[in-house]
């Protein structure tokens, strides 16, 4: 049927990054489910996660959002999976909107001709095959793998494949090593465009971040470096599978997959053994055999 007047809906989901990013796909079904029939406005802090989106209207800082009030639908997707942990992220929030999960959860970001153009002059400046890293390095001890690992790591790599780059991606605060074969991409890059330059990186490697999410939305392999999530948790739909082309490698303690076992709503881990072990306890073999499955 065809209404006079559109359904106004407004969704929220205020932090962070990756969260964020794991919300982009709603857009796409709710325009696939109304069509011309619904006008659709986000909330958030990360509003260049939904540039050049086709099927948003406006897109608010959650500082300057409108009044629920006045639309006709809000979706607050606020604390969903932080008090569902047990559930995957997307299905949480696919299921507060639609009341299914039986639905494309993929995740979609957007880039403009001239993004695109400035990124393949960067890709020609690498000037061969990339692999990209995230190494997190955040005031949050959790989820900051040592420098000590990655370096254990890539000297691995490169014995076996010394033209191969790597692209250290992610924030200001996170990590980039003054080596011969890596390329400091970090604070470059929106998310759109990040996601294009991982078009054409062989694989991404990373713990569940920014990121990581961001690379869900790409088409490159995915190496998650799992510690404090269970991969049915975390990684991404893509091609209608969950996980497709991605290769797991959970820190090496027995206490993984703890965000689970957190006091409701999960929004900061308090470490169970109280060391953060997973900050330096990996099988870097089991890494560079996850990356080389996508060279």
């Amino acid at each position: 049927m065809k209404l006079e007047t559109p359904i106004r809906i407004l969704v929220r989901r205020r932090a962070a990054l990756g969260d964020v990013v794991v919300s982009t796909g709603i857009f796409r079904e709710l325009n696939l489910m109304y069509g011309d029939n619904a006008v659709v406005d986000m909330a958030t802090e990360h509003v260049t996660v939904f540039d050049n989106n086709p099927y948003i209207r406006t897109v608010y800082h959650t500082d300057n959002m409108p009044n629920p009030s006045n639309y006709d639908v809000y979706y607050n997707l606020d604390d969903t999976y932080e008090l569902n942990p047990i559930g995957h992220f997307a299905d949480n929030y696919f299921y507060r909107v639609f009341g299914t999960t039986d639905i494309d959860r993929s995740m979609e970001l957007y880039i403009d001709d001239q993004a695109a153009e400035l990124i393949d002059k960067f890709v020609d400046t690498i000037g061969g095959d990339f692999i990209c890293v995230h190494m997190r390095n955040w005031h949050w001890n959790l989820k900051n793998i040592k420098i000590e690992v990655w370096l254990e790591v890539f000297n691995k790599l490169h014995e076996k494949y010394p033209d191969l780059k790597i692209v250290a991606v992610g924030g200001p605060t996170d990590l980039v090593m003054d080596l011969p074969y890596m390329v400091d991409g970090r604070s470059v890059f929106q998310p759109g465009n990040l996601c294009y330059l991982l078009d054409h990186a062989k694989c991404f490697v990373g713990i569940d971040s920014g990121p990581f999410h961001i690379a869900g939305a790409s088409e490159t392999g995915i190496v998650a470096l799992l510690s404090h999530m269970y991969p049915d948790k975390v990684l991404p739909f893509r091609n209608g599978v969950m996980g497709d082309r991605c290769e797991v490698v959970q820190a090496s303690v027995p206490c993984v997959g703890c965000h689970s076992r957190q006091q409701r709503p999960v929004r900061q881990i308090i470490c169970e053994r109280g060391d953060h072990a997973c900050n330096f306890l990996w099988d870097t073999d089991a890494i560079v055999t996850a990356i080389e499955k996508f060279l």
